[in-house]
């Protein structure tokens, strides 16, 4: 059984619960991560990782040479939906920060730029395999 536990208090009653049980078969293990809703380090790593890939591809395959940070801003501005924020009274439109993303809502933005640079550029970012693969023979993979 999965289940997400997203603070330390409700992981320490989990664990207590478990405790009080008498299993026939011996010790259970247990084993747990607390999962918030912010994005993941993982997430912002690869994320980063791939800006930097696109850009690198982007320069080596046209004469226009991106920076890492102007790829992260044609993405959102392509993929994420503006928020709407009264600011001093006023109603404006801003661009949403990834860092206030959720866990799942960057899983389906970052699923959205895999498919564009596969579509529109033929190109296949790299995975957190290919980058490990690269980095067991000290490769720097991005």
């Amino acid at each position: 059984m999965i289940d997400f536990i997203t603070d330390e208090l409700t992981r320490s009653e989990f664990v207590n619960r478990l405790n009080k049980f008498n299993f026939e078969h011996g010790k259970l293990k247990i084993s747990s991560d607390i999962v918030g809703d912010a994005i993941s380090d993982s997430q912002r790593c690869l994320y980063w990782v791939w800006m930097e890939s696109i850009r690198k591809f982007i320069r080596e395959s046209t004469s226009y040479s991106p920076t890492a940070e102007e790829m992260h801003e044609y993405f959102k501005k392509e993929y994420l939906e503006l928020e709407e924020k009264v600011i001093l009274g006023k109603t404006i439109m801003i661009q949403p920060s990834i860092a206030r993303l959720k866990i799942k809502a960057m899983a389906k933005y970052m699923e959205q730029i895999d498919l564009h640079c596969v579509v529109k550029y033929e190109f296949y970012v790299p995975t957190p395999d290919d980058m490990k693969f690269n980095a067991e023979r000290g490769l720097y993979c991005g």
